[in-house]
């Protein structure tokens, strides 16, 4: 009995001193993670939690204090006046500012300058290969074509044109003024509604049969053009040039390759079903399958092509492979 007595009398004085002890631990955390300082000169702990830098400075900082002795060097300041007064003013603004502790000015300033540099320099960038230009489009060399592939084909295209071990599609553009073609980007008329495209009042109707069976989709005769994997088709109706699409193009072929038109097969028994669109089709024919076809056509609708001409393929494509584009 007295053995139990002692039991109880032990377990008793351990809760309040464990109760002691976590209250203890719970404090001295408390005090570590809420003792911060932001000088290095006193001996203060640092912890998870701490608030290292204070929520403003004392003093505001301005582009002078990015330099030696706070002296803005002559040329900056005559830069910033010349190519952008206002930010100027700002930054004056700034500076008379910084007594009554304001950071504002300052980081407006920067970045406003900042911006206003880049925009000065892209603004004098020749823009004699842009999309958009009104101007005559400059005849390009095979590094500026390949520059263009780059930033501007439709990558899909792309893509299966490296998958099909770089096999072109072609197009028979009109020839050059001088006798010499070039490359050059063209934005070609959708003609194949057109009786004077085929000379034919059945070509126009088979046309506007596709048309109605393509209506729901992205290209069709009324937006498309006809391009063949075949040189020698393409040139029968003009120079033959390889084709390259700017982005948001899009691909209409007949599933078992061949022309468009005319077609061995009666136009009422042509379906959906016979044609593939972009390539989409889970299980079917992709665009890289049709570039690899022999005399295969391919309705293609895009904003713009790059014209490269026949006559300088060997070189484009060596370069192609050489740039190593995906």
């Amino acid at each position: 009995m007295k053995v139990l007595q002692f039991l109880l009398f032990t377990l008793s004085l351990a809760v309040p001193v464990n109760a002691w002890l976590s209250s203890y631990s719970t404090r001295n955390r408390s005090s570590i993670s809420t003792t911060t300082t932001t000088s290095i000169f006193e001996q203060r702990i640092y912890s998870k939690g701490a608030e290292i830098y204070p929520q403003c400075n004392k003093k505001l900082f301005t582009l002078a204090d990015s330099f030696p002795n706070g002296a803005i060097p002559p040329q900056a300041q005559s830069i910033l006046k010349a190519k952008a007064p206002s930010l100027h003013q700002q930054q004056i603004i700034g500076e008379d500012d910084a007594a009554q502790g304001s950071r504002r000015n300052f980081i407006l300033v920067i970045s406003s300058a900042v911006a206003a540099g880049a925009a000065l320099q892209l603004n004098s960038v020749p823009n004699e290969y842009a999309m958009n230009s009104a101007s005559p489009i400059k005849a390009m060399g095979i590094s500026e074509a390949i520059q263009w592939i780059d930033d501007n084909c439709d990558r899909r295209f792309l893509h299966a044109i490296i998958a099909s071990d770089y096999s072109f599609l072609y197009y028979g553009v009109d020839g050059a003024k001088d006798g010499k073609p070039s490359i050059h980007t063209e934005k070609f008329n959708a003609d194949l509604l057109s009786l004077d495209t085929y000379g034919t009042k059945e070509a126009v109707d088979y046309f506007q049969s596709v048309e109605s069976i393509l209506a729901q989709e992205l290209v069709k005769p009324s937006n498309g053009h006809l391009m063949t994997t075949s040189p020698k088709d393409a040139a029968k109706w003009g120079t033959a040039a390889s084709i390259w699409p700017v982005n948001g193009a899009h691909y209409a072929w007949f599933q078992d390759g061949g022309l468009f038109y005319p077609r061995d097969n009666d136009v009422r028994s042509i379906v959906r079903d016979d044609f593939i669109v972009d390539g989409k089709d889970c299980g079917r024919e992709s665009l890289e399958d049709a570039l690899r076809t022999d005399g295969c056509e391919i309705m293609v609708t895009a904003d713009n092509f790059l014209v490269v001409p026949a006559s300088q393929e060997l070189e484009l494509r060596d370069a192609l492979k050489g740039s190593f584009l995906v």
